[in-house]
């Protein structure tokens, strides 16, 4: 069980509060790369989280509006009816364990079962009696039940002080035999489906600790086959990913420190790039995705800062992809012919954008377009501006950016103009706690939502992006950073970095559970020394 093994790993290595700072850091520079078969210590566990950082769906199964319904019956196979479209569930949601502390001698991609999890956590509650006579009525046990890791039908119960809320340990509902090992102190995490007969897909994961780009392939597990992930495990002791799916070095020179942020464009047939921002250093690192065939590479890499703009804080963080319109698409992207990607400084109130061009030999280059002001100055003298995440609207014209200091979400008008050229004019804010980190929107017909979640008091802000104001506050797990938003059930998933478990909170305008933490996966295991 994951808390045995928590206690006998603190146990043979006590980390007081006043070192665990300098062996974090150590351990990103020396030790964060090792992985199981070649580094001495702890294995992790297979099925459980711990320091959960990065979040994707299965990329195989469309995000995108499909047929138009007005109930579920309209739809078909295992679709469902949300704001008039027909849109399928995801059944795996992967998650990258950043193994922060160095608890164990590497991080883990796992994949998680959401059908059965949300089947025992929240859809079994639909069941109950409509009058219960007593805590025996509920499908659910109340908060003294003691979960068994081994049994879905015994993992989960309510939480305490909270029973709207149903808490699940997640060994049940993890694939553990598909967990694979990358090294520690994992960032983001993309997924990216390459439209293939034989259904495969790419994991792409950023690892602080090599650093690296770390990729797996996924197969199955969608026609009641088994999910396979794969990223050369086979080559290593069965769980460690080999060094072909990481990508640490272009033209003779490493990946730029802290890989942090990662954004994915499609390029149409089967074709995507990444791009990656970096915390440490002003890089910008171009990743080409193959296809089913060939394996991701490093394409190119350059440095955000402009020649006029030397002094910029070092390092980057928010990254997205501008969506097009070929019927109005900006100059530098004609007919959407390719990205548009901004990307935004860690402790300035600048943004970067750019493109990809591809060159007569095959290659790409990364091309800069212009830098754009954006956020108010800090709130105080000596206080340090810091800069969050950023995502743009599903129709491109709306780019919201996370600041800190104070805290706000920024929006900045991104309409074309008649020149051709992206308006890039901040057009308002709104306050919300002081240390925003990630940023997701959740829009469809009826609604437009960005959530953004505050790590320091494990927290999650809910605005409504047309009157962009604040509609609901909500606390969730310790740590609350990266996110990932299903559409198809209408939930966000929150990652609680500090305290191991996902966060699930509902979305839905026709639940009255809306904006509620309705499940959480992992029984909480807080951070100490």
């Amino acid at each position: 069980m994951r808390a045995s093994l928590s206690r006998v790993a603190r146990r043979q290595f006590p980390v007081s509060a006043s070192r665990r700072v300098g062996l974090l850091l150590l351990g990103s520079t020396l030790a964060g790369g090792c992985v199981g078969d070649a580094n001495p210590g702890i294995d992790p566990p297979d099925d459980a989280l711990f320091f959960p950082q990065g979040l994707a769906l299965d990329p195989r199964v469309s995000d995108a509006d499909s047929a138009a319904c007005t109930t579920d019956l309209d739809c078909t196979g295992q679709a469902r009816c949300v704001a008039e479209v027909c849109r399928e569930p995801a059944r795996w949601l992967f998650v990258a364990n950043a193994n922060s502390d160095l608890r164990f001698n590497s991080g883990t991609m796992l994949a998680v079962d959401l059908d059965a999890f949300l089947r025992k956590a929240v859809e079994d509650e639909h069941q109950r009696p409509q009058n219960p006579t007593s805590n025996q009525d509920f499908t659910v046990p109340g908060p003294d039940h003691e979960v068994d890791p081994s049994d879905p039908a015994g993992a989960c119960r309510r939480l305490a002080g909270r029973p709207s809320t149903v808490e699940c340990t997640e060994e049940p509902f993890v694939r553990s035999e598909q967990t694979v090992r990358t090294g520690s102190f994992a960032a983001d995490l993309g997924g990216w489906n390459y439209d293939s007969p034989g259904n495969d897909a790419l994991l792409v994961g950023l690892v602080r600790g090599d650093p690296s780009v770390t990729f797996a392939r996924i197969r199955g597990g969608l026609e009641g086959d088994d999910l396979k992930i794969d990223c050369g495990q086979h080559n290593t002791d069965g769980r460690a990913c080999d060094d072909a799916h990481k990508l640490d070095e272009h033209e003779g020179q490493g990946l730029g420190l802290e890989p942090t942020s990662l954004a994915l464009a499609d390029l149409g047939g089967g074709r995507g790039q990444g791009y990656v921002a970096h915390s440490y250093v002003t890089d910008v690192t171009l990743i080409d995705l193959g296809d089913s065939a060939t394996n991701p590479t490093i394409a190119d890499r350059a440095s955000l800062t402009p020649p006029t703009r030397r002094t910029i804080g070092a390092g980057g963080y928010g990254i997205d992809v501008r969506p097009c319109d070929p019927a109005a698409s900006p100059a530098l992207t004609p007919d959407c012919s390719r990205p548009l990607v901004y990307a935004g400084y860690r402790f300035e109130r600048v943004l970067s954008y750019f493109t990809s061009v591809p060159m007569d030999d095959g290659s790409q280059d990364l091309t800069r377009g212009g830098v754009v002001t954006a956020g108010a100055p800090p709130a105080t003298a000596g206080s340090r501006l810091e800069m969050g995440g950023m995502a743009f609207s599903q129709d491109g014209r709306e780019l919201f950016l996370l600041q800190s200091l104070p805290g706000a979400l920024i929006r900045i008008e991104a309409e074309v103009n008649e020149l051709g050229s992206v308006i890039n004019e901040p057009a308002a804010e709104v306050e919300v706690c002081s240390r925003p980190k990630a940023l997701a929107l959740y829009e469809n017909a009826h609604q437009r939502y960005g959530l953004l979640t505050c790590y320091v008091n494990s927290s999650l802000f809910i605005v409504d992006l047309d009157s962009f104001s604040v509609v609901a506050t909500l606390f969730v797990g310790a740590g609350a950073h990266k996110m990932v938003v299903d559409p198809a059930r209408e939930y966000v998933y929150v990652a609680n970095t500090l305290e191991a478990t996902l966060s699930v909170v509902d979305l839905s305008r026709h639940r009255p559970s809306r904006f509620t933490e309705v499940a959480r996966l992992g029984i909480r295991e807080p951070y100490s020394s």
